[in-house]
């Protein structure tokens, strides 16, 4: 099962798998890029330029993008790096 998430500029999450295990595709304006995630606790950790990150389910507000605050169905990566479903 996939889930995809888009911004209006173009960008978007997609997370797809299950069982513990994912493949994460980030969309940003420099192009595609994939990840191998694993589920640990609530939330799906990757590791993305020596990096280790983690994607979890918040609102809107949760994202730290002022035009996402409305929202509610959201994945948030970082501050400033949230995705969100309309």
């Amino acid at each position: 099962m996939a889930r995809t998430v888009e911004r209006p500029e173009g960008t978007f999450l997609r997370v797809a798998g299950g069982s513990g295990k994912y493949e994460i595709t980030i969309q940003n304006l420099d192009g595609p890029l994939q990840f191998q995630g694993r589920m640990v606790d609530d939330q799906i950790q990757f590791e993305r330029n020596g990096v280790k990150e983690s994607i979890r389910p918040t609102n809107g507000a949760g994202t730290g993008m002022k035009w996402l605050s409305d929202k509610s169905n959201c994945l948030t990566v970082r501050p400033g790096e949230g995705y969100c479903r309309d």
